[in-house]
């Protein structure tokens, strides 16, 4: 009897420690999502963990809605964006996670910032990610901020993963969604970029200007000293611009603040450029 007493005590014992193990380890990430739990590729071709990796079941794609708060979905470096993010539905408790890869080779990209007590911010295999918090649990829509890298990446793609769970403290009956939202980097700042190292300088002993920084490929090019009235009051064409060029003007100009445009048959820089 006392052996019977013992396994049935041990049986019950078991049975209670992996119930509050399952519900204990199902609160465990309702303050915050462990990092790396996206699908997103992982640079080394695979992928990323999944919420899955917790929860029973399997993810499947989500109709998740997100906004951008940038113009035509593009971005430009170093600036701030709001982002909102609604996965739908009504369960009881909900969270997700986010990750920002640049297209050309999965590395992360950009910053977050938690505007609210909603969301979480964390770090992982170099990566920066947003997600839920304990007090945003209890929604399914969620508004962030996303900061753009220093420099241009290209196209970014945002991974998404949403855990829409039932509340009832353990990992079964969860539904884990995952979807993807697209960025692309405005025109204007790659072509600030890429003339970005181009300078125009006036050289008043030999009466011309000192154009340096322009890249091979520009070739032919039309080079115009407009005055303030938007007057055209020097005009050149020359065959190679490549490198640097000094233009000898034929005129010696009024000392004041003008503009040198630079074109060919598609681009076109401006710059300022005092002469006296």
């Amino acid at each position: 009897m006392n052996k019977k007493a013992t396994l049935v005590g041990i049986i019950v014992l078991s049975v209670g420690f992996f119930s509050w193990n399952s519900m204990n380890f199902d609160k465990k990430f309702s303050s915050a999502p462990p990092a790396s739990k996206t699908g997103a590729p992982d640079g080394m071709g695979g992928n990323e963990g999944l919420c899955t990796d917790c929860h029973s079941g399997s993810a499947s794609a989500g109709s998740h809605t997100v906004t951008f708060s940038g113009s035509n979905n593009t971005y430009e470096p170093v600036q701030t964006y709001t982002m909102t993010l609604d996965i739908g539905g009504a369960n009881a408790k909900n969270g997700f996670q986010v990750v920002a890869l640049r297209d050309s080779d999965n590395g992360g990209v950009g910053s977050w910032n938690a505007t609210g007590g909603d969301e979480s911010t964390m770090t992982g295999s170099s990566r920066n990610y947003i997600g839920h918090s304990a007090s945003g649990t209890g929604q399914t829509m969620w508004s962030f901020e996303w900061v753009a890298p220093a420099q241009g990446e290209g196209d970014i793609t945002f991974y998404v993963v949403a855990n829409e769970t039932n509340g009832n403290l353990a990992t079964s009956g969860d539904v884990v969604t995952t979807s993807t939202f697209n960025i692309t980097q405005s025109t204007a700042s790659i072509e600030e970029e890429k003339f970005a190292d181009i300078n125009m300088n006036y050289l008043g002993s030999d009466n011309e200007i000192m154009i340096t920084g322009f890249q091979a490929d520009f070739g032919k090019a039309t080079l115009e000293l407009i005055d303030l009235s938007g007057k055209t009051v020097e005009r050149k064409r020359i065959n190679d611009i490549s490198d640097s060029y000094n233009w000898r003007l034929r005129k010696n100009h009024n000392s004041g603040i003008y503009l040198i445009s630079v074109r060919n048959d598609s681009e076109k820089v401006v710059r300022k450029l005092f002469v006296q």
